[in-house]
């Protein structure tokens, strides 16, 4: 493995995993034959599946041409894959297949005959404790990946066969306990998700304030007025610029016919709305700001955009956590990144609009330039841009379901600008956030306490295969017969079986040769006697 080989207990012995298992791999038809792929049947699995610990189903499948024409073969169920190769973290890890199934090249597959079957689950475990270590056998320059000569020699700790089955007995025994408590917690924190969902529902619906609402009856000016008056100032803002143009240029208005150029938001239709709380009214987003898209510098990664010390604002950004503020990036552009993208200020109100991620909102602390992936929401003051930071959180499935008839998914700017906002008055939506804060620090709390506890379990899971595999985990029986006698029955037996169908390949190939007739024999014989 990746590390020195450490001292074993008596009678264990360090074994190869190409001492035991037979290692192959398979194969990738030509894409460009249909022949191979079109109505085929026979499950292909390719390394990106052996994320999952087992493999049930295969994405795509392949012909029985393709087994006939190619290298490609059926692996049987129980076999063992090793991802030689594969984006992110998929290279060394091992999957077990539940079904009959071909594979690409990108995976090793370890078959155990018959008479070293019951071993499999003993190196399965190993093989998956020591998946770090795997990966750094990995070779090559840019892109280093295993092979088959690499995943042969790999090493494990060989137990008697005895203490083998005592060691599997236990892991199993205490992963289903351990997986028990995964499996709740897992519950726990899908529950809680449903809760925050649940929370923010009834936020922008106005049921979480409707006792406050009553309280303070007749104390609350109507959103509309509110509404009014955010419209009135972006007018007297677009107005001031105006009038701010002309003079740079030493124009004087004659009269006010140039007002006539501003564009109105166009308010929602609202006929057909659900009715709302007393003091709320129906509005669209762009009647509360500016919506803008983001872009990005063009070619990806070019020196002359990126590398720079201007903070660069992706979709991974405003997707990496559930918090409300995006506080730092790691990625930066320059001076001429800046002028190919779209520069924001601190304090602005994003929304993912693009991909699968779309239909995310955050808060941005920091300024910077925003990619083709996302949109700003611009002069929006607090606490209005806090209360649709939690709006857009709350409709972001319904966003993800609107179709566009296109195969990326994608929120244009018309159609953000569009999206209805149930606006209540401003101290009503100073009480939501509160409230929301309120609740959502508990929630957080908890969903803390439940990550720090599934942590706790993966280290508990690989305290536990490495006391397994030290000899440490299940008390050690001398009269158990050594790995030694095991590993030397198991070579034994290989030659063996190696041997007979190494005799049985010759007589088919005398049995595949033409005989010869009588009478060529003769007429052989006769030229010879000439």
């Amino acid at each position: 493995m990746g590390e020195e080989l450490y001292e074993l207990p008596k009678g264990w012995v360090w074994a190869s995993i190409g001492e035991i298992a037979n290692i192959e791999t398979g194969a990738t038809p030509l894409r460009s034959k249909k022949k191979y792929y079109e109505s085929g049947t026979i499950p292909w699995v390719t390394s990106s599946a052996l994320n999952d610990l087992f493999i049930k189903q295969a994405d795509e499948k392949i012909t029985e041409l393709a087994l006939k024409e190619t290298n490609c073969k059926v692996f049987p169920i129980h076999t063992l894959l090793i991802a030689m190769y594969g984006e992110g973290k998929t290279r060394g890890k091992v999957s077990e297949l539940l079904i009959n199934a071909a594979t690409n090249q990108a995976c090793a597959a370890l078959i155990f005959e018959d008479y070293v079957l019951e071993l499999k689950p003993y190196i399965k475990f190993y093989l998956q404790k020591n998946y770090d270590d795997i990966r750094c056998l990995s070779s090559g320059g840019v892109q280093p990946n295993l092979n088959l000569g690499i995943i042969k020699s790999t090493k494990i700790p060989f137990a008697p066969l005895p203490e083998q089955h005592r060691i599997v007995a236990k892991i199993e025994e205490l992963f289903t306990e351990l997986d028990a408590g995964v499996e709740l917690l897992k519950k726990l924190k899908a529950k809680l998700k449903r809760y925050r969902h649940a929370v923010l529902k009834a936020a922008v619906e106005g049921n979480l304030t409707k006792e406050w609402r009553k309280a303070n009856q007749g104390e609350l000016e109507p959103a509309s007025m509110l509404r009014d008056h955010i419209l009135k100032q972006r007018r007297e803002k677009w107005e001031a610029e105006q009038l701010a143009k002309m003079k740079a240029q030493g124009k004087t208005p004659k009269d006010d016919s140039w007002k006539l150029k501003y564009k109105e938001p166009v308010a929602p239709y609202t006929s057909d709305l659900p009715e709302l709380p007393d003091g709320w009214c129906w509005v669209n987003l762009e009647q509360l700001s500016e919506v803008v898209r983001g872009a990005s510098p063009r070619p990806a990664g070019d020196p002359k955009f990126f590398g720079g010390n201007i903070p660069w604002i992706t979709v991974g950004c405003l997707t990496a956590d559930t918090q409300p503020y995006l506080m730092s990036v790691s990625d930066f552009v320059t001076e001429a990144g800046k002028a190919a993208s779209r520069y924001i200020e601190p304090e602005t109100l994003l929304l993912t609009n693009s991909g699968a991620t779309l239909g995310v909102p955050k808060i941005t602390k920091i300024g910077g330039c925003i990619n083709d992936g996302s949109v700003a929401l611009l002069h929006v003051d607090y606490p209005i841009k806090l209360y649709l930071y939690y709006l857009l959180l709350s409709i972001t499935k319904q966003l993800r379901a609107i179709n566009q008839g296109a195969a990326q998914p994608n929120l244009n700017t018309g159609i953000v600008k569009a999206i209805l906002v149930p606006f209540p008055p401003l101290m009503e939506q100073k009480e939501i956030i509160e409230e929301l804060e309120r609740l959502f620090s508990v929630t957080n709390q908890l969903e803390i306490t439940i990550d720090a506890n599934l942590k706790r379990a993966e280290k508990l899971r690989q305290s536990i295969l490495k006391q397994a595999f030290e000899g440490q985990l299940v008390p050690q029986d001398p009269n158990d017969e050594p790995a030694e006698k095991l590993l030397e029955w198991i070579k034994a037996e290989k030659t063996k079986i190696e041997a007979e169908k190494k005799t049985k390949n010759k007589s088919k190939t005398k049995s595949s040769q033409p005989r010869k007739s009588p009478t060529t024999a003769i007429q052989l014989e006769l030229n010879f006697n000439e």
